[in-house]
């Protein structure tokens, strides 16, 4: 009988470690990469114009006389940015609603309307001196007045078919992705709802696994002891595992070729922040199976309470 009552207490608490294991990954994902306000934070963090000022030093050739325009042009990117942030948080949080099963619709909608104009007005003041350093030869002996209508009728030229490309509103609905796309979207919601449902069994599976445990010993000293190791051992191992891999990971990746520097430490931070929940959790329970080991080691056992027999 003690040997039974030893094999189950073993199967129990190795469910209960891979349940350990298998939670702490799922806690991670479901306190994050699951979490529309998340993401808002992580894309917050993104050195948009760091990106694509590198971008455009690495792998994009232009002109040679808007290369003095450069400074302008990021300076553009930079003003623009906190407006793309904020139309990028909406974005995140109407596809969140959808996906998770909040809002039965899919519409994610961005107006492009007045960046547009808002891009046009500043590419005007940076193209104007560009311009002016290169007159094409019809405008020599040209009056102020005539260089100015020319370069108006030049740019309004130029930004049509540049601002045809973009549309005035960024829509993506039911209506507006094909057939295929339309059915991975919804085997993805449906993968998100099963996730979530399994999330929940899962807690409900450690909260069983853990009174089975306390049922079969009976006794404070016996449980406290077999769950102290459990979630000593999983905490110890997971979070020694997460201080080597910051420890050592910075010393084996570096940017792959054409992911710019900036865009590249974002990525980093993304990850630290991804796994910061996980090495939470494994603390915890580390220091949670430690307590328990303590207080098995301070109760006395049932037994040893109990007074001699009188004889």
């Amino acid at each position: 009988m003690k040997f039974l009552k030893g094999l189950v207490l073993s199967i129990l608490n190795f469910l209960l470690f891979l349940s350990l294991s298998v939670f702490g990954l799922a806690f991670a994902f479901n306190g994050t990469l699951l979490r529309a306000d998340f993401v808002a934070g992580e894309i917050e963090k993104l050195d948009v114009a760091g990106v694509v000022k590198d971008v455009f030093d690495r792998q994009v050739q232009l002109p040679a006389e808007f290369q003095s325009a450069k400074p302008e042009l990021y300076a553009i990117i930079s003003a623009e940015e906190p407006w793309l942030k904020q139309q990028a948080k909406t974005a995140i949080a109407d596809g969140y609603d959808y996906f998770l099963g909040k809002s039965a619709q899919l519409r994610i909608s961005v107006p492009l309307d007045d960046f547009k104009n808002r891009l046009s007005d500043k590419m005007k003041t940076v193209a104007k001196p560009v311009f002016m350093q290169s007159l094409p030869p019809q405008l020599a002996g040209a009056t102020p007045a005539q260089i100015d209508q020319y370069f108006e009728q030049y740019f309004n030229n130029f930004w049509q078919q540049f601002a045809s490309q973009i549309p005035a509103q960024l829509e993506v609905n039911e209506s507006t992705v094909s057939p295929a796309d339309r059915q991975q979207i919804a085997q993805v919601r449906q993968w998100l709802a099963w996730y979530q449902l399994g999330y929940k069994l899962l807690i409900a599976l450690m909260v069983v696994l853990i009174l089975l445990v306390v049922f079969i010993h009976r006794e404070i000293k016996g449980a406290a002891r077999d769950l102290g190791i459990t979630f000593l051992s999983y905490g110890a191992f997971e979070y020694g595992g997460i201080l080597l891999m910051q420890y050592f990971m910075p010393s084996f990746l570096s940017a792959p070729s054409g992911i710019p520097e900036a865009l590249w430490t974002w990525i980093n931070g993304l990850i630290n922040d991804v796994i910061a929940p996980l090495a939470n959790f494994s603390l915890g329970c580390l220091v949670g199976g430690a307590v328990l080991l303590i207080v098995s080691f301070v109760v006395k056992s049932r037994t040893a309470e109990e007074p001699p027999p009188i004889n």
